[in-house]
């Protein structure tokens, strides 16, 4: 439902410190050359591949969009907001190689490069300057456990989260 953060499959699994999502184990002897924040389906590679039916969260290793937003359900719908004016640039790590990925696959998405500190972020999410932040799923969930960690899971009354 666009009027809630949440994918309703997941919902209850995303908001700060409440049944939040376990990581899936990791194998010591797995590596891969597959840079993690890349990996996203995206309507040109569905044309071109096939994918089957993610078998956890949609949004496990890959680009996450976390925060204080609301009522968005893809990047695609975020470009929407963007563009109807419902919706603040997404902030995103200063340098990181998945700002050229978004560049690429979503021209108009309008974005603000910030340093990817948490300080930076909370800062970034109190001034307005953007209500999410674009970057790999294993940093979403750490923001996310540490703001619960630290009794920081609203900013202006706002929940902060997965999106």
């Amino acid at each position: 439902s666009s009027d809630q953060a949440y994918s309703d499959e997941y919902a209850s699994q995303y908001n700060c410190g409440q049944s939040d999502v376990t990581d899936l184990p990791r194998r010591a002897d797995s590596a891969t050359d597959f840079y993690l924040g890349l990996f996203y389906i995206i309507p040109r590679r569905l044309r071109v591949s096939q994918f089957s039916t993610p078998f956890t969260p949609p949004i496990t290793g890959r680009i996450t969009m976390y925060g204080i937003a609301t009522g968005i359900d893809t990047v695609e719908h975020l470009v929407e907001q963007q563009q109807a004016g419902l919706q603040n640039p997404a902030c995103v790590n200063k340098g990181a190689a998945n700002n050229e990925f978004l560049r690429d696959v979503y021209p108009t998405l309008r974005m603000v490069e910030i340093q990817g500190t948490d300080d930076h972020i909370l800062q970034a999410f109190r001034d307005g300057l953007c209500e999410l932040f674009i970057f790999e799923y294993p940093a979403a969930t750490e923001f996310v456990h540490t703001r619960w960690s630290n009794n920081e899971c609203l900013i202006d009354g706002k929940p902060i989260g997965i999106i």
